[in-house]
């Protein structure tokens, strides 16, 4: 990805004719606040005396990040003689190797590294809520009940229905539409997919994300891979379908790998595809994507603009500051 940073704060011009996949991040990016508490208020709603209570759950995701934040080294601070047999690193090394092609900055290196270390540290915080069987028996009304206390950036349903109307008057079927897709690593498609049919009737905004077993609590598919946190072959060359992705969005590298996929879809129309994210778990698909977009967080984009010299990158603080080159009117929405 290489051009000028956009300078934040003005208005982003989206020609619709130039870009067939528009693909969000999910949490404080569509929403305003995290939905991950709403999984949570659920469970308790349903059972209010479990043990323990979420602010466990956590604590200790945030204690297992802390504690690899600070023992983390990049490889090229470590003696050349160490052996990297750690499959992050290794994994890391590959894309730095391929960054470094690229012209992409050492600070952006180390912060692959990093992001691709974070397995384990997901991986163990979504199994031990499923071991502790948090989810087990949970009503779907508790889930439904979630729905209208998810709140939402300026602008974004505005947006986003006249980017792709559902049905009606302002739909025109002789019309090609740029596909929508979230691409989260929350733990609960079923929870977006309410929100999005509650607030958009009759969409098909595809949803790539995970899934949790309201029945049986389980938050991982069968065929997990429990050993190196990794994604099944399988996942990896479906990766455009939403079902089969379904349960293995977990790091920021799961999100490149499918926005790598639905790219190549969008390069055989001869058109773009758009990121649009806030937080590091989106640095990576930002950096795939043709077009990538910071929303809301001016802190994470002044992070990967000028810490880490990612170029060709947007800011807009809501959906408001986008402005539809094909509007005729020529306003923002």
């Amino acid at each position: 990805m290489y051009g000028m940073v956009k300078p934040a704060g003005a208005p982003l011009e989206l020609d619709l004719s130039k870009v067939s996949h528009f693909i969000v991040d999910w949490d404080e990016t569509v929403t305003s606040l995290d939905t991950m508490h709403l999984l949570g208020a659920a469970a308790y709603e349903c059972k209010p005396d479990f043990e323990p209570k979420w602010d466990y759950f956590v604590r200790e995701f945030l204690n297992d990040y802390t504690q690899y934040s600070r023992s983390f080294q990049p490889s090229s601070s470590k003696a050349s003689s160490q052996k990297e047999d750690n499959d992050a690193e290794v994994a890391a090394s590959a894309v730095a190797a391929a960054a470094s092609k690229e012209g992409i900055s050492p600070e952006l290196e180390e912060e692959i590294e990093f992001l691709l270390g974070l397995k384990p540290i997901e991986y163990e915080s979504a199994k031990r809520v499923e071991d502790a069987k948090l989810f087990e028996n949970i009503d779907p009304k508790f889930i439904q009940a979630q729905v209208g206390k998810v709140l939402f950036r300026d602008g974004w349903w505005d947006l986003i229905k006249k980017i792709h109307p559902a049905h009606g008057e302002e739909k025109d079927d002789t019309k090609e539409y740029p596909k929508i897709a979230i691409v989260s690593v929350n733990w609960s498609a079923d929870l977006i997919r309410r929100v999005l049919d509650h607030y958009f009737p009759g969409n098909d905004i595809a949803i790539y994300s995970n899934d949790i077993d309201w029945v049986t609590g389980d938050i991982f598919p069968a065929d997990y891979d429990s050993i190196n946190y990794d994604v099944h072959p399988d996942h990896v060359n479906s990766a455009t379908d939403p079902k089969i992705s379904r349960g293995h969005v977990r790091t920021a590298n799961d999100k490149k790998r499918i926005i790598a996929a639905l790219k190549d879809e969008a390069k055989k129309l001869g058109k773009e595809l758009w990121y649009f994210g806030d937080s590091s778990t989106d640095t990576l698909a930002l950096l795939e994507a043709d077009k990538g977009v910071v929303v809301g967080k001016k802190k994470t984009f002044d992070k990967l603009t000028k810490e880490l010299k990612i170029p060709n990158l947007s800011f807009i603080s809501d959906w408001n500051q986008i402005k539809l080159q094909s509007d005729e009117s020529s306003s923002n929405l």
